[in-house]
Order: structure tokens, then sequence, then C-alpha cells
């Protein structure tokens, strides 16, 4: 038995309907075999495709809430479901939505789809059709994705895949409805569909014309146990501080409070650093606005990400 009827056989890839692949098999006789190779190939990438979000290996107090959110995605259930992660800026709720992503993705095959920073990219035309076209991408591959113009036409190609595809999608840092509209058509989603968003405004979404459950989950700010073991493993690469930086490191984290970056950010520039850069930190970190912080840590954390 030939490679290609193995794969047919065993359901890695299936020969296109009424094809002459499918009258020839039994003949051993393939023509046009570049084509039907391809087909096979990109059918075997998109039934073992694993699409995985990277996480960072620090992770601190995730385990319920992980176990939470999972529970409201009911991955038993054929409902559709938009689970909106709500919370304040800079407290972790992407880096759940990754480990959330992570763990349902399997579900889905190839059609899932993680889109970064909304509401930025849905600040200009460009930005909305880059991320119509990212979501295409992902889901049904570049084909699609390339004949995508303008926004408009990016919704209603999105509108005719997500009636028929069960899909994951991520929409990270909504702030409006209209983001999700632009990015979900008007919420005709096929049985099993799970959206998940991120946003600081526990308004969003609305239920209007939605043909699914939506679930709310706010995330809180981390308690100071977990914030100063967050900090140290950044800093030290343990879960607790050494005994002659122990107050130092207890100050600097009240000073940002439960900020998931800032504490990261902050631990991670103090990795190996003296007492007196220590010192300096927490000085500056006391006289410095929490909008401020954030602000100049977003810069740090792109840099450190890119190093």
């Amino acid at each position: 038995m030939s490679v290609l009827e193995v794969a047919f056989e065993k359901g890695i890839a299936d020969p296109p309907e009424g094809s002459v692949v499918d009258s020839c098999l039994s003949k051993s006789r393939i023509p046009d075999q570049v084509e039907i190779v391809k087909s096979i190939v990109e059918n075997v990438l998109e039934k073992l495709e694993i699409k995985q979000k990277e996480v960072h290996r620090h992770l601190v107090r995730l385990d319920d809430q992980v176990e939470q959110l999972t529970w409201l995605s009911a991955m038993d259930q054929r409902d559709v479901r938009l689970i909106a992660n709500c919370g304040m800026g800079e407290i972790g709720k992407i880096t759940m939505a990754k480990v959330i992503f992570n763990q349902l993705s399997s579900h889905f095959g190839r059609c899932c789809s993680f889109l970064e920073d909304v509401r930025v990219g849905s600040s200009t035309e460009e930005g909305k059709v880059r991320l119509q076209k990212k979501l295409l991408y992902d889901i049904v591959g570049s084909r699609l994705a390339e004949q995508v113009k303008d926004s408009e036409q990016g919704k209603k190609r999105i509108r005719e895949v997500l009636h028929i595809k069960e899909v994951l999608l991520v929409l990270d840092d909504v702030a409006k409805e209209q983001h999700i509209e632009h990015l979900i058509g008007n919420y005709s989603l096929c049985s099993g569909s799970r959206i998940i968003i991120t946003t600081i405004d526990k308004t969003i979404p609305l239920d209007e014309g939605f043909n699914g459950k939506i679930r709310q989950y706010e995330m809180l700010d981390m308690d100071a146990r977990h914030a100063l073991q967050l900090f140290c493993r950044h800093a030290f690469g343990t879960n607790s501080p050494s005994n002659d930086y122990c107050w130092l490191s207890n100050d600097i984290v009240s000073s940002v409070g439960g900020l998931h970056l800032a504490i990261e950010v902050i631990g991670s520039s103090l990795k190996r650093k003296n007492k007196a850069v220590w010192k300096e930190m927490l000085d500056n970190s006391k006289n410095v606005p929490e909008e401020e912080i954030l602000n100049k840590l977003k810069i740090s954390y792109d840099g450190l990400d890119n190093n």
C-alpha cells in the first residue's frame, strides 16, 4: 500500500471529494501528484497543529483562577460561550488568557486565534484589517485572509467562517463593544465555540444579539504574599527574599501595589544588583505616580522581551 493510501485510510488526510485521487487510488495511478501531495501536507499540518502561547515560567497565584475560568468555559457543553476576563490594567489578565488558551486549544485543532492589543489595533482602519486578517489566517489559512481589502469585507468573511467553524478566540485588551463586533461579526457563531476577552471595562460585552452565554470573571490585585513571591522569583529565583534583602523586598512590593507588570519588571531589573541600587529603586517607586510607573515599565518590559 502506498504512503498516500495509508494517509487516506488512517484519516490523516482525506482525498478531495470526487477528485482524481478518489477514483484512481484503486488503480494505483495518481496523476497530478504535486497538487495531491500538497493537499495531503496541508491536511496533515492542519490536523497535527497545536497552537500554544508562550507563558512566563514565573507563575504565581494562578491555579485557582485557571480552574475557575476553565469551569466557566464548560467544554463539555455544546453552546456558544463568551468569557469576559475583567480587571484593572497590568494585573495579569493576558497571562491568564494565555494559560487558558493553551489548555483549551487542543479541543479546536487549527481553529484557534489569539489577538493581542485589540484596543490599539482597532484604532485605525489599517489596524482593524490587520487583526481581521490574522484571525482568518489562523483559522482558515492565507488564501481567504489575503482577499480582505477593508474592515467591512473582513467582517463579512469572518462572519462566514465563524458560522460554520467551531473556534477558540482570545481578544486581548478590548475597550469597546465595537471591537468585538469588528472581529466576530454579528455574533452568529458555530455551536461549541469559545470567545475569551480581556478588558478593564466590566460593562463589556453587552448581550444584545449574541447567540450564546456570557460569563464574567473579575481578576483582583495580587495580595501581599503572592506579590512578594512573584517579586522574589524574578529578583532571586526563589519564593522568598534572603534575610539581608527582606525589608527592602517588602517595601518595594508594597510601594507598587499588586501591579503584576511592575512586580515582574522591577524584580528582574534588581537581580544581582547591590543594596544601593535597591534603595534607589525604592525611593523612585515611592515618589512616582502609578500611571507614570506603568508607562515606563511597559517600555522596559518590551525591552526585556526583545532580549
